[in-house]
């Protein structure tokens, strides 16, 4: 075989891989630099937010201390008027409390619900009486901050209930008693006032007072800025809002991932694809070379067990299959498996391919694979089939061919045979005839009777052997010219058979001649067919029958036909031997057949009269152990049957 090579490929890292890498590269140098522009947007924003929620503070803060400064005036003037002042400041503002107090001691409370509720304990505050002192002192309102309120911090706006135009000193307002109006609002409720926004929704916020501090420190703050409130500057710190995370940078990014996985697919499928067609080439490349190389091998020789297992390893080699079978068919169309290599599994999958010439089918390849062969595969199977079918055609006409001569030389031999058997028996018959009857002549007067009669019943029996074979030399002459004819007619087998049975009893003149014939069995024949073959049937019985032993003839009815058999207690016939005993000069090799005379075509012409009556032929075993040869004649017309007809 030639000689297959298969193209090397670079191993090289693939293209696609090395774009989808460059994208995914690009893509997230892109995804940092807009993220990072994205996170200072965001941050700017913030803190421009941040800024206007500190304005906002400052604002609520300073509307507080002229809340609280307004109710204190009216304090100022009378006292019992506060809780009017208070509770329409309360539900209009975020003050949630005035508490009215007088050298420290509380005189009322007004909550916003207009409900009254003593605040003493937040009244009582070191940080609001030290507010409350300084008020008195300097006449002006305080803030202060943080206070609890309700443990909430809370901021106290401070104001004296002077007039407005009081100009009296600090000892004169101490002397008189002046009363403090505290205001007091939750830090909570500022940074949630009800109907307006929140201020800086979800981020970290610290106010630093002089008194303290509101909120847990801000570890990074966004902004920082100050804000006053009333006398006081507060520091405001603001730190990051949870919810404001960019993520422009990851859209980014993962668009540019997806983008380097499809780029990396579709540059994989084109390599995929490109490497599959370079495989088919490559593939259909070779078995177009093992196609040729196939159709040198099987004209190397016309013997197929010389052929056959070299074809199996190539195309088993060739397309990674697990078994290969060559399956022949015969002249009926039935296959037969002639050589197999290798064994199949269950799961493999298997493939017929007819082995065609023409329009016939001449055989089989079938392969089992483990994997579904591709459609070139079997294409390519199907042009080695077709090439092993002309050199299984070719063979067997070979074989066919050494048949016929191998044929037509024992026929040779058996037709010289024959002659020389023939010559023989005629001699034999001849002679014994003309030495009885110079016998008979020269001592004719001298031989008692008995010895006469005797002589002549030998003759008679010499010259009925003499006549049966003329009568089988010019039937099988009628046979070599396809001239022998028949006309069947109705007749009555059982009497036929039973005239006939006397007058061929010198054939089985040594043995026991049993007739059994029904009278009443009605036959389509021609008298002549069946005297021919109860003559074969009688002399076949009386040369391969012992003597002194029964030769049985029987005429009975089978079913629609009329049957005619004839049975002895001879050797009889084997089973393999049966179809070949029809065969003209056929004769069996055993001792029986050596030690009689023949010529071998006696059942031939048997064979061919019945087939021109329309009767069927079989060989059975004898009830005595013997042979058992029986001709089934039809009942109702058939046709008449002449040579040119067959």
């Amino acid at each position: 075989m030639a000689v297959r090579t298969r193209r090397l490929r670079s191993r090289a890292p693939s293209t696609a891989i090395s774009f989808a890498v460059v994208i995914v590269l690009a893509s997230t140098v892109i995804a940092v630099l807009s993220q990072n522009a994205a996170n200072t947007h965001d941050r700017e924003v913030e803190r421009g937010r941040a800024a206007a929620h500190i304005a906002r503070l400052g604002a609520q803060l300073s509307a507080t201390v002229a809340w609280t400064t307004e109710v204190a005036a009216d304090a100022s003037t009378d006292v019992t008027s506060i809780a009017a002042a208070a509770l329409r400041v309360t539900t209009s503002g975020p003050v949630e409390a005035f508490v009215l107090t007088r050298d420290g001691v509380v005189q009322r409370t007004i909550t916003a619900s207009g409900a009254t509720s003593r605040l003493g304990d937040t009244a009582a505050d070191p940080v609001i009486t030290a507010a409350e002192a300084a008020a008195i002192a300097d006449g002006t309102t305080h803030v202060v901050a943080p206070v609890s309120l309700d443990g909430a911090p809370a901021i106290a706006v401070v104001g004296p209930a002077y007039a407005a135009d009081d100009k009296s000193t600090l000892e004169a307002r101490r002397a008189s008693h002046p009363a403090v109006v505290i205001g007091l609002v939750r830090f909570a409720t500022l940074r949630h006032p009800p109907d307006q926004p929140t201020l800086w929704p979800g981020a970290a916020v610290r106010i630093i007072t002089q008194q303290g501090t509101i909120g847990a420190a801000v570890r990074h703050p966004l902004l920082t800025s100050e804000v006053r409130a009333g006398d006081a500057v507060w520091r405001v710190e603001v730190g990051n809002a949870p919810s404001g995370t960019p993520i422009v940078g990851w859209l980014v990014f993962l668009t540019g991932l997806i983008a380097a996985a499809a780029v990396f697919l579709a540059m994989r499928r084109q390599h995929q694809e490109r490497r599959r067609a370079e495989d088919e080439v490559d593939v259909r490349s070779r078995q177009l070379e093992m196609i040729a190389t196939t159709s040198a091998a099987l004209q190397q020789s016309l013997n197929l067990a010389e052929l056959l297992p070299t074809f199996a390893v190539d195309v088993s080699d060739e397309f990674g299959l697990a078994s290969v079978s060559i399956l022949v068919a015969d002249d009926h169309g039935d296959f037969t498996e002639v050589f197999r290599y290798g064994r199949p599994l269950r799961a493999d999958e298997t493939v017929n391919v007819d082995l065609r010439r023409g329009w016939r089918t001449v055989g089989r390849l079938t392969v089992h694979s483990s994997q579904p062969l591709d459609p070139v595969s079997v294409q390519s199977l199907q042009a080695i089939a077709d090439l092993l079918a002309i050199a299984v055609t070719n063979a067997q006409l070979y074989q066919r061919e050494q048949q016929a001569v191998a044929r037509l030389s024992e026929l040779d031999a058996l037709k010289n045979a024959f002659l020389g058997t023939v010559s023989h028996e005629l001699r034999t018959a001849t002679t014994a005839v003309q030495g009885f009857g110079e016998l008979l002549t020269e001592h004719w007067d001298a031989m008692p009777d008995a010895r006469r009669r005797e002589l002549a019943s030998r003759i008679r029996r010499q010259a009925g052997s003499l006549r049966h074979l003329v009568d089988d030399l010019l039937d099988y002459a009628r046979l070599e010219r396809e001239s022998l004819r028949v006309s069947p007619r109705e007749l009555v087998l059982g009497d036929i058979v039973q005239h006939l049975a006397d007058s061929f009893s010198p054939l089985v003149s040594s043995h026991e001649l049993v007739v059994d014939v029904d009278p009443e069995v009605v036959a389509w024949a021609d008298p002549i067919a069946v005297e021919r073959i109860l003559a074969n049937l009688l002399s076949n019985a009386g040369k391969y029958a012992p003597p002194a032993t029964t030769v049985t003839v029987t005429v009975a009815r089978h079913g629609d036909r009329a049957r005619l058999s004839v049975a002895d207690e001879g050797p009889g016939i084997p089973l393999e031997d049966r179809r070949r005993v029809f065969v003209r000069f056929y004769r069996l090799d055993n001792s029986e057949t050596i030690r009689t005379h023949g010529a071998g075509i006696g059942l031939s012409i048997l064979r061919d009269f019945a087939d021109r009556s329309g009767a069927e032929v079989a060989i059975e075993d004898a009830p005595g152990g013997g042979a058992l040869i029986i001709v089934d004649f039809p009942t109702a017309p058939v046709g008449a049957t002449t040579a040119e007809d067959m």
